[in-house]
């Protein structure tokens, strides 16, 4: 199997990437005003529930990570046998492992949503939800491997277009299983979580086709029942650390939702709307940093070090100003779009200091996140684990304790806790990026093309 010269055009690869994004964010924007209608509580029992999901699924980043870091690298050195063995081993390991969680979240949803200090109103509404999506893991899981796949191979369009599909599905499907539409029974919030996994379960079925052809004509059925450990272990090296960055933020997560609800019903709604929100300025810096990722992985894999190394400063320059203009706006504009999640005036006041904090929190997350994002592909997946246990453990969650609990700024002092980790990481790791200069100098470098 061959391959031409790939295009690694920062904005080929991230506009499908930042396309993809917007559609979910929009899409859950519309899930979050649906959901509201059933009430505030509804709202923070889903918004809860998709952050015990999350946290839960952040143990697949040990394979998941380094099957996307593995397969960029030898795609683009041309080793094409090694990324799609690379492939199959991440399919593998997500299929047993979402099983697995599903399961436990099957069994033990309620007990999970209590043991974090869930308010009562919001427990009878959580436990189903996460109860249904939480046993589907496995849908969740496979659809996200495989849409690392192909983005890997340099093909970011195919997955946007199958979000796309995905989104409009279930927002159609909320509207006919929460309110009743069409002659069917009006379920709520169980009518939200049986969307969610059905159109998961149709996108997964269109996204393996997708995947499948990656590299029509070369899969090996052998390769599903046997294991590449050489393979394993450059998967690893890159996952394990990967893995230790993504189960700290995760779990940090729990930690840091488990106090905001302790803080009371009305704040941790307002902590789910900000969450709904900040994913605009988000997205823009996850679009950017993930093509970059790709690209910094295509070219390391090369041994195009010098221009592996101006990326990571391109993307910055390049979303820099979108995610500070962006965050700008919902502040300026905060009332207007808290509004239209809802019309209690407790949870907007909360909400709006929280919105300035992140005129300068945003911004620094894209710098981290590129940098942080470079730094696992070539090798320095360590020095990411160490500071992000650190910053979540330490600043994040100790700091929305402090701050928010004990000096009581609540929703204002979860945000600070946030920006005072983004600022620690966010220097170490365009520090230690910044001294790979020298490095790649003494390798060399093959001229850009």
């Amino acid at each position: 199997m061959t391959k031409p010269e790939p295009n690694l055009s920062l904005w080929r690869l991230s506009w499908p990437i930042g396309i993809e994004l917007l559609l979910q964010f929009l899409m859950g924007a519309v899930d979050t005003m649906m959901v509201s209608r059933i009430g505030d509580a509804a709202v923070s029992a889903a918004g809860l529930s998709n952050q015990v999901l999350m946290s839960g699924m952040m143990a697949f980043a040990v394979i998941n990570a380094g099957a996307g870091v593995v397969i960029s690298r030898k795609w683009g050195s041309m080793q094409m046998a090694d990324a799609r063995k690379a492939a199959i081993l991440s399919i593998q390991f997500s299929l047993l492992a979402g099983l697995l969680t599903g399961f436990v979240f099957y069994c033990f949803a309620g007990t999970i949503l209590s043991f974090l200090g869930t308010p009562a109103e919001v427990l009878q509404y959580g436990t189903g939800y996460l109860t249904i999506v939480g046993s589907c893991t496995v849908w969740t899981v496979l659809l996200s491997v495989m849409g690392s796949i192909i983005r890997s191979t340099g093909n970011t369009r195919g997955p946007m277009y199958i979000s796309l599909g995905m989104n409009l599905v279930h927002v159609l499907l909320n509207g006919v299983l929460i309110f009743g539409l069409f002659g069917m029974p009006e379920m709520g919030l169980a009518g939200a979580a049986y969307s969610n996994v059905i159109s998961r379960i149709l996108a997964c079925l269109f996204i393996a086709i997708l995947a499948y052809n990656c590299f029509r004509g070369t899969w090996r059925l052998p390769e599903w029942w046997s294991l590449d450990r050489k393979i394993l272990r450059e998967m690893l090296q890159i996952g394990l650390p990967v893995c230790v960055t993504a189960v700290s933020w995760g779990y940090a997560q729990v930690i840091v939702s488990s106090l905001v609800s302790r803080m009371g019903a009305d704040t941790l709604a307002a902590y789910t709307y900000m969450q709904t929100i900040q994913q605009l300025p988000w997205l823009i810096t996850a679009a950017i940093g993930g093509a970059m990722q790709i690209q910094v992985g295509q070219l390391h894999g090369a041994l195009r070090h010098a221009e592996a190394h101006a990326s990571v400063y391109r993307a910055i320059q390049a979303g820099i100003g979108i995610v500070a203009g962006l965050s700008v706006l919902l502040t300026l504009g905060g009332p207007w779009v808290l509004g239209l999640f809802t019309a209690n005036q407790e949870i907007i006041r909360q909400c709006l200091p929280a919105l300035a904090v992140c005129i300068v929190w945003q911004p620094l997350r894209l710098m981290g996140y590129c940098s942080s994002n470079a730094l696992n592909v070539v090798g320095n997946a360590n020095v990411v684990a160490g500071m992000t246990v650190f910053g979540m453990w330490v600043l994040q969650a100790g700091g929305t304790y402090v701050i928010g609990s004990v000096f009581g700024l609540g929703l204002t002092g979860v945000f600070l806790a946030m920006l005072a980790d983004e600022i620690v990481r966010m220097s170490v790791f365009m520090r230690k990026w910044s001294t790979r200069r020298t490095l790649y100098a003494a390798k060399g470098s093959t001229s850009a093309v």
